[in-house]
């Protein structure tokens, strides 16, 4: 799903009936010049603030963005954010046709 409004475009990837069911967003802020991505999987066990690097693929092409460990009071799990990303670098890997891996690793 694609969502614009303002100037700025989010892009979900997934099911956008609850957070669970989707795999990342992508939120461009076109007024700051910068972009996010969230990735609302349960990091079990890990900490608040903790570095991480988020790696987005599809196929052969991936894209590694550098963020960290947060959380929401809703949901109350653990989850992966990198702000102040290039965006350009992750539209050129959701050009590809195949299916999107997402995955994160702490440390």
């Amino acid at each position: 799903m694609v969502n614009q409004g303002e100037g700025n475009a989010t892009l979900v990837y997934g099911s956008t009936e609850i957070g669970e069911d989707y795999s990342f967003a992508l939120c461009c802020n076109n007024e700051k010049k910068e972009a996010n991505t969230t990735v609302y999987q349960d990091i079990a066990g890990e900490k608040v603030g903790q570095k991480l690097t988020i790696e987005i693929s599809v196929g052969l092409a991936k894209v590694a963005l550098k963020g960290e460990t947060a959380t929401d009071e809703m949901s109350g799990f653990v989850f992966g954010v990198a702000k102040k990303i290039a965006v350009k670098p992750v539209v050129a890997v959701l050009e590809a046709s195949d299916p999107v891996i997402v995955k994160m690793g702490t440390g």
